[in-house]
């Protein structure tokens, strides 16, 4: 029980530096005129350079910290979703679907040829990686979706 009890002294000690130390980096990094994104960045690698020195993020320590992560990501994407006009997003939408279409025919088109003359496959597995090629990446999970390719010699 002290052990866990000591675990969680250690995880609120070590959550609190790391608010404590992102405050103060934002604070100094402002004065200087540089996005603060880039101390919480360089802090995170510091923490990942220190652990590799000292290995004090043990599993539930790195747990907590990605739970942490995702509530941030969450969180910004609620201020970007809020913060952002509808309207001027609508008005970019021709331009913007202009350069979608490229971007998938592009793709598409080298992802075919790829499939079709490097790894030399055939037609339907050739088709099937262009496919996948212009697909929304967002609504596959690589777990779930795995392709393989299987060739055969004649």
């Amino acid at each position: 029980m002290i052990e866990g009890e000591t675990l969680l002294l250690f995880l609120v000690l070590l959550v609190g530096l790391t608010i404590i130390l992102a405050i103060l980096i934002k604070a100094a990094l402002e004065r200087i005129g540089i996005p603060s994104l880039v101390g919480y960045l360089l802090l995170g690698i510091a923490m990942g350079f220190l652990d590799e020195q000292v290995h004090f993020l043990t599993p539930p320590v790195k747990e907590v910290y990605a739970f942490l992560a995702e509530l941030g990501i969450i969180s910004l994407l609620f201020r970007v979703g809020l913060e952002s006009n509808l309207a001027g997003l609508i008005s970019q939408l021709p331009r913007a679907s202009f350069i979608l279409l490229g971007n998938l025919s592009f793709s598409g088109i080298l992802g075919f040829l790829a499939a079709s003359k490097i790894l030399q496959l055939e037609l339907i597995p050739s088709l099937f990686i262009r496919k996948f090629q212009t697909s929304d990446r967002e609504f596959l999970d690589g777990n779930l979706y795995q392709v393989r390719i299987i060739t055969y010699n004649k």
